[in-house]
């Protein structure tokens, strides 16, 4: 028996690279590649080598397995654990047009699963600049919740990473230096082989990947398109140009699924991904083409027409109504905002079935489901609290799918976790204080609260728990506020009723300054009074008490002129 040149040379030659079944399938089966071994979706590095007559033999590192690989005809190899049942792997992957693929069982009733999904993988050519970032995300499509998945990679290509999912999902991230789409199933395993553009695929969602990869290029129109049809075409012109663009790129993708063979599921969600977002867009013409007009100050033409019957008769029932949709990501998503939209403002779990038969005719009871788990979680989350028991006893009630009410009530526990445990971690933080509230009408509770901090320049924000631009804006100016510790400037944080005594509580100490939660008496006519309509509003007194602006707009978005402003009034 002899040894295989040393360590550091790697794998010969006519073993290098990436080898694939030659069933038909395609299916990549294993990777060698300098010293790093890939087999069975594991990476292992500096695996023993010894060739014995013509077989190549591997030991595996950390087991007792052996794999062995012999030269085959040229651009093939035999490879197994079992030196007398060896398969033969070809260099180049083949897939036969008449391939038959066994499609997993797609009934509903298994579609839903909470449980984690474990990613790994090797980038080749791998740099330390595209570790960076790297990551994957999605929306939970019952909680409407982004979930972020962190990848770590290692200092030689070698990443991983793990989330909790509930049901099957495309999600999308940068990893190795681009952006990448996956197909994620709770409880599997999936390995990556990321080569620039190329990836291959391990484990048991393997193939549906690699089909979903290859049919990347048939999507529906890009922005840009959508853009130029939106600013010159008619609401119905609009809807006749995407459903006839839709009815296009199905053409395309049955005519690539006549050529290769494609599983009934990747069919189901490509057709889906195709269609989802025209549907989604046709929804929302009339309000993307009025904010088009003012992005680009033209004035938007054809915004009155109104659909009549059977405008939105491209809309399925069985379609939206299908669980297996959720598989779509991003491109359900947005179709389920344009029906949160309109049928959202129908308030209760009825106004909005009503509504979503009466406009759509969607009588199933998935939509509606989701739309009103959408919304408790969104209090949930901006409220940082958990279901009242009056919520908890409408999801037991009312949401009809086991999944979602079990996972809202989840999510409910979740947000009472993080609720207990921000408390916890308040009890040790300072810099907030709460002082009392002065005793004044609302036209002047403001000059009030500004006098107690005579001889210091006042900084007022007006905000809320629920708006997200103002968590943004206090995120921004935190190095500011660091450079002005221990000046004559006081930095006042106002909100109002809207935001929950209990969020309130729990978010400000992390918010340095003087808080005040005004009653109704109070902040209506002082909104009235400084014409406050929308949140954050960013005032500034001098060290008298005097207004300097009421209103500093783009001045508070950037910390350089709002720094020179404070500056001036410093001295």
């Amino acid at each position: 028996m002899a040894a295989v040149r040393g360590q550091e040379a790697g794998f010969p030659d006519h073993v290098s690279g990436n080898w694939y079944k030659t069933d038909g399938s395609g299916d990549w089966i294993a990777g060698f590649h300098g010293n790093l071994l890939i087999w069975q979706g594991k990476v292992y590095e500096n695996p023993g080598m010894e060739l014995k007559g013509k077989l190549l033999n591997i030991k595996i590192p950390d087991s007792d397995q052996i794999l062995y690989a012999q030269s085959g005809t040229k651009g093939k190899l035999k490879l197994g654990t079992d030196p007398r049942k060896m398969e033969t792997v070809q260099n180049e992957p083949v897939i036969k047009k008449d391939f038959k693929i066994a499609d997993p069982d797609q009934a509903s009733g298994d579609f839903f699963r909470r449980d984690s999904v474990r990613i790994s993988g090797f980038i080749k050519g791998y740099t330390k600049k595209a570790q960076e970032n790297s990551k994957f995300s999605f929306v939970d499509l019952i909680t409407g919740q982004e979930v972020v998945i962190p990848v770590e990679v290692e200092a030689n290509g070698q990443f991983s990473a793990s989330a909790m999912m509930s049901y099957p999902q495309m999600v999308r991230g940068l990893v190795g230096g681009r952006f990448r789409s996956l197909f994620l199933e709770p409880g599997t395993d999936l390995f990556i082989f990321i080569d620039g553009k190329e990836m291959l695929f391990m484990g048991e969602s393997s193939r549906i990947n690699r089909e979903l990869t290859d049919l990347a290029g048939i999507q529906f129109a890009d922005l840009y398109q959508m853009i130029a049809k939106m600013m010159v075409m008619s609401w119905p012109e609009f809807r006749q140009w995407s459903l006839d663009w839709v009815s296009t790129k199905l053409d395309s993708l049955n005519h690539y699924a006549s050529l290769k063979p494609v599983s009934a599921r990747a069919m189901k969600i490509k057709q889906r991904e195709i269609s989802f977002p025209a549907y989604g867009y046709i929804l929302s013409f009339n309000e993307a083409k009025k904010s088009l007009g003012t992005m680009y100050k033209a004035e938007p033409k054809d915004t009155a027409f109104q659909p009549g019957e059977g405008f939105y008769s491209f809309i399925r029932d069985e379609e939206v109504s299908d669980p297996h949709s959720l598989s779509t990501g991003a491109s359900f998503l947005s179709l389920l905002e344009e029906f949160g939209g309109r049928a959202g403002r129908a308030g209760s779990y009825a106004g909005m079935q009503k509504k979503l038969a009466e406009d759509f005719g969607i009588t199933g009871t998935l939509v509606p489901d989701l739309l009103y788990a959408h919304r408790l979680a969104g209090m949930m989350g901006n409220d940082m609290r958990p279901l009242t028991p009056q919520e908890a006893d409408s999801v037991r009630r009312l949401i009809r799918e086991p999944a979602i009410r079990e996972r809202l009530m989840e999510f409910s526990r979740e947000q009472e976790g993080k609720a207990e445990a921000l408390r916890l971690e308040n009890l040790t933080k300072s810099g907030y204080f709460i002082p009392e509230v002065p005793e004044a009408a609302g036209e002047v509770i403001l000059d009030s609260i500004v006098a107690q901090y005579r001889g210091k320049v006042v900084f007022v924000d007006f905000w809320a728990t629920w708006c997200a631009p103002c968590r943004a804006g206090m995120q921004r100016m935190k190095p500011l506020k660091e450079e002005y510790e221990g000046k004559e400037i006081a930095f006042v944080y106002i909100t109002d009723p809207s935001s929950p005594l209990s969020t309130w509580s729990s978010m400000i100490p992390d918010i340095k300054g003087y808080h005040y939660r005004l009653g109704e008496d109070k902040v209506a006519p002082l909104y009235k009074k400084y014409e406050i309509r929308t949140i954050p509003r960013y005032m500034l007194f001098d060290k008298s008490g005097q207004l300097i602006n009421g209103d500093l707009g783009g001045v508070a978005h950037d910390n350089g002129s709002l720094k020179e402003l404070i500056d001036q009034n410093l001295k």
